[in-house]
């Protein structure tokens, strides 16, 4: 003989099945316009930085995490040898100018004499001279144009404002034409966030974006959507999965879409390049 339960459970029973049935209904109403991803992070202008010319670091201006302004000096490249190649420069050019003044002179003079005093032959050999002499003059013009710039590369000028990241030389360090010396990580920030293609439906450019930072949980911030790619992420990485394939499987594809910000974060919470967040796109009924 079996023994029923006894009805107060069994009311019971019912009733926890009913809460846990609208709660969920409540969760699903509150976020039925909600779209959001854990695949997102700090996006920034980062630019490395290399010198344009080689030689031994002399003064070093910076350092990792520092601050500077577009147009400051972050270091110093020897330039000793490159002032002594732009004076022996100057130098020729100075004997060149003075061949050419000379020749010029020779020139106006055979050209001054009556036909019968100066050949045709000697005219002409008077032109050529100072033809070779114009272009050995315009020639040590160009190189001094190239010897001054190289000297004054041996400042290395930080590219825009920001913060200095992997600073990889020291006073004392040689280092050559296009070497990475350091990083300037610039101040403005973005959001890429990835969303899954299967989501893309119902984003669309200048909708509302509320994004946690996972480094500072009670931080909550502002954006909208700017743009969405015109490619998924993987048709743009190094090895693009090939698949006209016998043994090919479909995977949800993701999308690269950056979110602007549109409230600045505090002071105490910098937003470093690379940081993870989640951003949740808010959609209206008729993104469809």
């Amino acid at each position: 003989m079996t023994t029923k339960p006894p009805k107060s459970k069994k009311h019971t029973f019912a009733f926890i099945l009913l809460l846990i049935a609208a709660l969920g209904s409540g969760m699903w109403w509150m976020n039925r316009n909600k779209v959001e991803t854990d695949d997102a992070f700090i996006a920034g202008r980062v630019v490395t930085i290399a010198p344009k010319v080689g030689g031994f670091i002399t003064a070093l201006h910076v350092n990792d995490n520092q601050n500077v302004k577009a147009g400051d000096v972050l270091a110093e490249i020897d330039p000793r040898d490159y002032q002594i190649k732009l004076d022996g420069l100057n130098a020729s050019l100075e004997g060149a100018q003075a061949d050419l003044d000379q020749a010029k002179a020779d020139m106006e003079r055979l050209l001054a004499q009556s036909s019968l005093s100066a050949s045709v032959q000697a005219r002409q050999q008077s032109t050529t001279k100072v033809h070779t002499a114009q272009a050995k003059v315009d020639g040590l013009k160009a190189e001094i144009a190239k010897a001054t710039t190289d000297l004054e590369h041996t400042r290395v000028i930080a590219p825009m404002d920001g913060t200095i990241a992997k600073r990889g030389i020291e006073v004392g360090s040689f280092v050559e034409s296009g070497q990475a010396l350091m990083a300037v990580v610039g101040t403005e920030r973005w959001i890429v966030a990835n969303f899954k293609e299967t989501q893309l439906d119902k984003l669309r450019v200048d909708q509302a974006v509320e994004i946690e930072v996972d480094a500072y949980p009670e931080l909550k911030l502002h954006g909208r959507i700017e743009s969405l790619q015109n490619g998924t992420g993987s048709s743009f990485s190094a090895f693009p999965a090939e698949n006209a394939t016998g043994n090919f499987v479909k995977v949800v594809q993701r999308v690269p879409v950056k979110i602007l910000l549109t409230d600045a974060p505090p002071a105490d919470r910098p937003l470093a390049v690379g940081m993870s967040v989640v951003p949740v796109v808010t959609t209206t009924a008729t993104d469809k």
